[in-house]
Order: C-alpha cells, then sequence, then structure tokens
C-alpha cells in the first residue's frame, strides 16, 4: 500500500468516526437515514479515486511522449501541468496528503522547467 493509499483509508475512517460522533451525540442510532446519508455524501464529496486514475494516466502518457520521437515539448509541460492540478486537487481533499504535495509540485515543476527545454 502506497503513501497515498494508506493516507486515503484513515481520512475515510475519520469522516466516518466523525458522523458517528455526531450521530452520538444527537442519540441518533448508526443506522439512522441522515446518519447513512450525511457519512455517504462526506465520503463520496472526498472521493479521490478520479484524480489518482487521471494522475497515473497523465504519467504514463509521458512516459510515452519521453520515448517518442519528434516534438514533444509543449505536450509534455501541459502534461505536467495537470499532473499538477490532479496533485493539487488531491492535497485539498485529502488534508493528510499535504506535505507530500507540496513536495511532488516541486519536482513537477522542475519536470515543467526541463520540457520546456525540450524539442
Amino acid at each position: 500500500m502506497n503513501v497515498l493509499d494508506r493516507k486515503k483509508e484513515e481520512f475515510k475512517e475519520r469522516i466516518k468516526e466523525r458522523v458517528l460522533e455526531r450521530a452520538k451525540a444527537l442519540n441518533l442510532p448508526e443506522e439512522h437515514p441522515t446518519v447513512l446519508n450525511e457519512l455517504m455524501f462526506l465520503l463520496e464529496k472526498y472521493d479521490v479515486n478520479e484524480e489518482v486514475q487521471r494522475l497515473k494516466a497523465h504519467v504514463e502518457r509521458f512516459k510515452k511522449l519521453l520515448e517518442s520521437e519528434g516534438e514533444v515539448g509543449k505536450k509534455l509541460e501541459f502534461l505536467a501541468q495537470e499532473m499538477h492540478r490532479e496533485i493539487t486537487t488531491l492535497g485539498n481533499k485529502i488534508p493528510d496528503f499535504s506535505e507530500y504535495t507540496v513536495e511532488v509540485k516541486a519536482e513537477i515543476d522542475k519536470i515543467k522547467q526541463q520540457a520546456a527545454n525540450v524539442e
């Protein structure tokens, strides 16, 4: 399990704990429809599977472009920008991931600078 998967699972558990604590404070059973709806809403809101899949797709496309012939600099810059966007979203959705977000963004910025020099 990588860092992102671990942080994702930890965050889901914290959401669940918070919702259940609030339900208990209101004397609502865990299986009350309002509690379940709130839990589902928050888990859906903070789900990052789409971002992770897009990030993986961008990385794969980036690798293929590096191996290809021809002018790829602008495409590499664009993909680096897209990776940056996905990392930002992940950092916003999973607060515990923010320390890694800063590091990854710095590396992506380096990639963008190098891609600007590729024709």
